[in-house]
């Protein structure tokens, strides 16, 4: 018996879920291609649940916390929404309360289900949405988006491609914004082990400061949670002999690690610590392209670049492994 794709609703929500076996393997939402639920294999065999989603319609409705958000044309903050390309000053909307523009537009866009692919050793859900002027106010360029998640015995992947349909170079950054469940059920039991790199500095708004004051080197990269809050991003994250970058969330009591690889770019840790529900019950580590405030970055403004026709990919894949 392989994969199954079956059809749900949560709320007035499509929901599209891959069981294999009679298991759950995980849910996609349409509102947002959200994740709401997935697990994978622990090397025993057994399946533990990775992702801390949503949970009733009411929350997919507000978007609380930004649980599993796709985050483009660009992730985290945009300082005060204003941003300058091509020699235009563009604003973008911004949070109340926050007062910066706050993980694009996607999350809170419908998607129509692409493609499904189920094999016997893997499923994947293909999803596409339009990032339009009209979608996002201060964005004047035409984006089309395919995003996938894939399951199979090694966990689950991530995908998203962007392709710009207009006639002018765009801006565009993405990422992903998915809370990990600790295993053993306990982030104050747990550690998160970076790769080697720079820790961004930010002001008190979230904001990186100026410059290379940005940037300062890490020199702690176990970081023990119990007690810590975090909210901070890292950049420069050296790669394994294989080339991807790993963050891992460990869990010594139970002798298991979930591990978050991906390509290049940044990675932000949030603790949850100021969430109104499910507070620090999980953790966010969120891949992404670009820092924060990258549209108001020169280091970043080559890269952030997509010409017309141009297509950029980015991704990540979570796993278990047992630790040592």
């Amino acid at each position: 018996m392989g994969f199954e794709l079956r059809h749900d609703q949560l709320q007035q929500w499509p929901v599209v879920e891959v069981v294999e076996e009679g298991a759950c393997r995980m849910r996609v939402a349409l509102r947002g291609a959200t994740l709401l639920c997935a697990n994978a294999r622990a090397p025993d065999g057994r399946l533990v649940e990775l992702i801390d989603g949503y949970r009733e319609g009411a929350e997919l409705a507000t978007l609380d916390a930004a649980r599993s958000a796709l985050m483009a044309p660009f992730s985290n903050r945009i300082n005060d929404g204003r941003y300058r390309f091509d020699g235009d000053l563009l604003r973008l909307p911004v949070v109340e309360g926050e007062g910066h523009a706050m993980h694009g537009v996607v999350r809170g866009l419908d998607w129509r289900l692409r493609d499904a692919v189920l094999e016997p050793d893997h499923a994947e859900l293909v999803f596409e949405t339009r990032i339009t002027p009209r979608a996002l106010s201060g964005y004047p360029f035409e984006i089309i988006c395919l995003t996938s998640f894939s399951v199979d015995r090694k966990g689950l992947s991530w995908s998203f491609e962007a392709r710009n349909l207009g006639r002018l170079d765009a801006p565009f950054g993405c990422g992903w914004h998915p809370y990990l469940l600790p295993p053993g059920g306990d982030l104050d039991a747990c550690q998160v082990r970076l790769p080697a790199c720079r820790r961004v500095i930010c002001d008190a708004r979230r904001i990186p400061l100026p410059g290379d004051e940005a940037y300062a080197v890490c020199d702690e990269t176990k970081l023990a949670l119990a007690g810590r809050a975090l909210d901070d991003c890292f950049y420069d994250l050296e790669p394994d002999a294989d080339g991807w970058l790993r963050t891992r969330l460990e869990a010594p009591d139970c002798g298991l690690a979930v591990v978050l690889a991906q390509p290049s770019g940044a990675v932000q840790l949030y603790t949850g610590d100021s969430l109104g529900a499910r507070r620090r019950q999980s953790i966010a580590i969120e891949p992404t392209e670009f820092p924060p405030d990258s549209f108001n970055r020169d280091e970043f403004a080559a890269a952030l670049r997509l010409a017309p026709g141009g297509r950029r990919s980015f991704g990540a894949r979570l796993s278990l492994e047992a630790l040592a």
